[in-house]
């Protein structure tokens, strides 16, 4: 728009200051449209930024359900592993056959009284890359924890004269407790925890020596101690 000094607008005819005022008008309704629309804008920002709080706030009461379903789940599938040990370094070349076998030999090496009519099942774990991890179901929890008791014996064992080299028994963890276990062995790495281990089915962990021991039964419990660390980097059990 152009401007005028006084002097000028003392020169203006009707015509040119009907024209002048007409050209003020415009532009002030365009200044009040645009206006309005900052305005429009500004109540859509805050509309959007309220439906995002409320999004927010429902995700994360969704989470803590899902959290909560998955726990009782999880807990669900390792109760129905409470009968079962999981024997590493067991020969691959052993046939199907003839594991029960074997296993109950190792557990006679201990001095463990497991006959065959205490085990309910026994075979490998379906991973094809894992051939030397066999699975054991024993009838009684007590017959596991007896087993558990003196797995300590392993290490002064001489296996050789039954084909058998390193024997590790450990609790049959579900595929949940194992990733939490693969991401504590992860933190144990890391020195960011003093040890970790399982007892009576769960995975615990001391983040320091003196620290009280805490039980993990979901992968956010590890989330929620250390926020500052991408647990799930590298998902894999």
């Amino acid at each position: 728009m152009a401007t005028y000094s006084i002097a000028a607008l003392k020169k203006l005819n009707k015509e040119d200051m009907q024209s002048i005022i007409m050209d003020l008008q415009e532009k002030y309704n365009e200044s009040v449209k645009i206006s309005q629309d900052i305005n429009e804008l500004k109540n859509q920002f805050l509309s959007m930024k309220e439906e995002l709080r409320l999004a927010k706030e429902s995700n994360m009461e969704l989470t803590k359900r899902l959290v909560t379903a998955e726990r009782l789940s999880w807990g669900n599938a390792q109760y129905a592993r409470k009968e079962c040990l999981e024997l590493t370094g067991i020969n691959p070349n052993i046939e199907d056959n003839n594991l029960e076998k074997n296993v109950l030999e190792i557990f006679r090496k201990t001095e463990d009284n497991i006959d065959t009519e205490m085990v309910e099942s026994c075979h490998r774990l379906k991973s094809r890359s894992n051939r030397n991890a066999v699975i054991i179901k024993l009838s009684k929890r007590k017959d596991v924890m007896k087993v558990l008791h003196s797995k300590n014996k392993l290490k002064d064992l001489d296996l050789q004269d039954i084909g058998l080299g390193n024997i590790y028994i450990n609790e049959s963890l579900c595929n949940h407790y194992k990733l939490i276990w693969s991401k504590s062995k992860m933190l144990y790495k890391r020195k960011v925890i003093s040890s970790f281990f399982v007892s009576n089915g769960k995975v615990k962990i001391k983040v320091g020596e003196n620290t009280d021991i805490i039980t993990l039964t979901h992968i956010n419990d590890l989330v929620s101690l250390f926020p500052e660390i991408n647990i799930f980097e590298d998902y894999t059990v």
